[in-house]
């Protein structure tokens, strides 16, 4: 059976709007700011389904990245993923944006770095561990909870270097490489990462690895972020 799949991003950049088939993208539009991610989410979305030919209940499945990112712009894209999943009964795909960028990855241990603001960065380092005995490999990296630190000390409170460092922004990478040792790579990645989304989400739907529209929440790092922590207010009274 064909997995057409939207893919909804307001963590990286401006953001956009995707459709994937089988876990490729088939069409994507971006969004022009994240000041105006609010007004044009929407018409973007009729945009791709009216490019693919689809009507919204024709998709098998709503992805959404789940940060980290700016507070407004994660709630932009849950509330429109939401509100798609519920309007179509479909399933509900929350991918973290670390998620996508560990893909990107050529081994582990690697700390993926994304820009914050404030002079801090977003933080997460993911790992592979071996399968367990007669269990498939991992689909996905294993990834620490996602940090906001300063350039100048990042690298503290880590065990050990990371084998690699990715991250879409040369200043970061060059602060990065100051405090790494010589066998440490940084590797400069793109922007937005919505092939790595895309293929996720393939996955998860094919393992039925859905999220609960209720409870499916961003990955908010600041404090600020969590004592506002969004949340559909019909858990309030569940």
């Amino acid at each position: 059976m064909t997995a057409n799949i939207l893919i909804l991003d307001t963590a990286s950049g401006a953001g956009a709007v995707a459709f994937s088939m089988d876990g490729n993208l088939r069409s994507r539009r971006s969004l022009s700011a994240p000041r105006r991610q609010a007004e044009e989410i929407f018409p973007a979305i009729d945009a791709i389904l009216v490019e693919s030919g689809l009507r919204l209940k024709e998709l098998q499945a709503v992805a959404v990245s789940t940060g980290p990112g700016a507070f407004t712009s994660l709630r932009v894209g849950l509330t429109a993923a939401k509100s798609l999943a519920e309007v179509g009964g479909l399933p509900l795909i929350g991918i973290s944006s670390m998620a996508a960028v560990a893909l990107l990855a050529p081994g582990f241990p690697a700390a993926m770095l994304l820009p914050a603001s404030r002079g801090e960065f977003f933080l997460s380092v993911a790992t592979l561990p071996p399968p367990a005995e007669g269990e498939p490999p991992l689909a996905e990296p294993l990834l620490t909870e996602v940090e906001l630190v300063r350039p100048e000390s990042w690298l503290t409170s880590r065990p050990a270097p990371p084998r690699y460092v990715l991250s879409p922004s040369p200043e970061i990478l060059d602060l990065a490489a100051d405090q790494l040792p010589a066998e440490s790579r940084c590797l400069l990645i793109p922007g937005n990462w919505l092939p790595q989304l895309a293929a996720l989400a393939q996955d998860r739907y094919l393992r039925a690895a859905f999220d609960d529209p209720l409870r499916l929440d961003a990955a908010y790092a600041r404090k600020a972020d969590a004592d506002k922590s969004w949340q559909d207010p019909r858990l309030v009274s569940s």
